[in-house]
């Protein structure tokens, strides 16, 4: 599948759309090196490219780099401050780094935007459960067992 996507960027030219795309199906091969590389050429072309921002912060996120994920997730907040999914992914990185109070406050803005985001409730409730408050952790999976209209335990399961 990469192979294809090289060829395609190839014959179309080093387009945003198509370096998008290309970061894309690396990140989606777990070739995560790769994927900041082809989000980082995004760049060179547009330097207001939320999405090379948001890509760069999910690959580093998934290499562990925590810090440099919520550096370019502030990056693309700056450009889109109302994308629900930044602020999971940047509540995310706060939380690997046991900042929970910051990753909370990531995760009520981004249900702001969007109240049925259920996985922003589950992480949430994981916050509270690491910061010892188990009230608001169960308030929390309360409104992620609305957000999802089913049982909370049953998704916690398939989430394992």
């Amino acid at each position: 599948m990469v192979r294809i996507m090289d060829l395609l960027t190839s014959l179309t030219g080093r387009g945003k759309k198509s370096l998008l795309r290309k970061g894309d199906s690396y990140y989606k091969s777990r070739e995560y090196g790769r994927a900041i590389q082809c989000f980082k050429r995004v760049l060179e072309l547009d330097p207001t490219s939320e999405e090379a921002y948001y890509g760069i912060g999910t690959s580093l996120n998934r290499l562990g780099m925590y810090d440099e994920a919520i550096t370019n997730f502030d990056k693309a907040l700056t450009l889109n401050p109302k994308s629900p999914l930044t602020l999971y992914r940047k509540g995310n990185s706060l939380f690997f780094l046991a900042r929970y109070d910051e990753a909370i406050q990531c995760y009520d803005k981004a249900l702001e935007l969007d109240p049925q985001f259920s996985d922003v409730w589950y992480n949430k409730s994981t916050c509270y459960r690491h910061l010892g408050d188990a009230d608001k952790a169960v308030l929390c999976e309360e409104e992620a067992e609305k957000a999802l209209g089913h049982s909370f335990i049953g998704y916690r399961i398939l989430k394992e």
